[in-house]
């Protein structure tokens, strides 16, 4: 009898952090919705690590989980790439290993995909909470979950929004399409950080990302500190999100580009924007602090008339 397919390909990036690792197979195996594949792929890191990880989760889930070692890191585009090169299911979740889900969160996501039968969609996002916590010894310790920063409205992403460059869609919160993905250029193996949102932005010239405004997952931060914990997504040589803009701008001016020209555009509009929004700010403070000393003098000179006049 042959095995029923896999509906959700979910992609696990991992290099020696196996207390997030654990954590979030935990959060995939306490999913509502079963018809999942894992595929970790162990970025260069500690395969003997992974080892007694791993092997509750394969004894339990069989054939559900894929785990590929790779000898060298390819790096977080590389690592992707292969990742939803090797998966078959009809859609992909790019999930960090040091993100979470709400139980219910595969349950609703692929229940929006499969109702969309016009393929409107290229995929689905929802809200999610932010988590600040620190690793201490073998523990993760939450400082604070908060639900504001992560709130989505509407029904719709606003491609506008998205080419402006602001990270309305997190690789956590957004199921896809994976038969777009080809047609969408596939994965930039040579980025090493924002290689998720470049893919993203060509997806979303595919279709539709639909919002669920539902919290159904967990944005993970911590601060920096020179450990394994942090290295993927806090320590950097230089301010990536700049680099990324000033690549995308570079790109029109060479390439002539369509989607990256209308990227330039708005990338240029929204750093105008807030260069000027900085001045008047600026201005404000300046204009406010004339003010105060302007009042404190003011009063001075009430004082001393006051004075004279007793």
């Amino acid at each position: 009898m042959e095995a029923r397919k896999s509906k959700v390909g979910i992609i696990i990036r991992t290099k020696n952090r196996p207390i997030f690792l654990k954590r979030a197979l935990e959060s995939v195996s306490s999913q509502t919705f079963s018809n999942w594949h894992i595929y970790i792929i162990n970025d260069g890191g500690n395969a003997e690590e992974l080892k007694p990880i791993l092997q509750p989760y394969e004894k339990k889930f069989s054939e559900k989980i894929t785990s590929i070692n790779l000898p060298i890191s390819y790096g977080r585009g590389g690592a992707m790439s292969l990742g939803i090169g090797v998966a078959t299911e009809d859609y992909i979740l790019i999930h960090d290993d040091d993100d979470t889900l709400e139980p219910l969160f595969l349950e609703k996501t692929v229940s929006y995909l499969d109702a969309d039968k016009d393929d409107v969609f290229c995929g689905v996002t929802t809200s999610n909470y932010d988590v600040y916590e620190y690793v201490d010894g073998d523990r993760i310790i939450t400082k604070e979950k908060t639900d504001t920063g992560g709130q989505k409205t509407g029904t719709l992403v606003d491609v506008s929004i998205y080419l402006s460059h602001i990270g309305v869609i997190l690789p956590i919160t957004f199921l896809f399409r994976r038969k777009l993905i080809d047609l969408s250029g596939n994965v930039n193996t040579n980025m090493q950080h924002y290689e998720d949102y470049d893919l993203f932005i060509r997806l979303i010239m595919r279709g539709e990302i639909g919002i669920i405004q539902d919290f159904l997952c967990s944005y993970h931060h911590r601060e920096p500190t020179g450990t394994a914990s942090d290295t993927s997504r806090h320590e950097k040589k230089f301010d990536y999100h700049l680099a990324y803009r000033n690549n995308v701008i570079r790109n029109a001016i060479n390439n002539g580009d369509n989607l990256t020209d209308f990227q330039a555009t708005f990338i240029h509009g929204k750093s105008i924007n807030s260069h000027y929004t900085n001045q008047i700010l600026n201005h404000m403070h300046v204009l406010g602090m004339s003010i105060i000393a302007m009042s404190k003098a003011i009063s001075e000179i009430a004082a001393k008339i006051e004075k004279r006049n007793f």
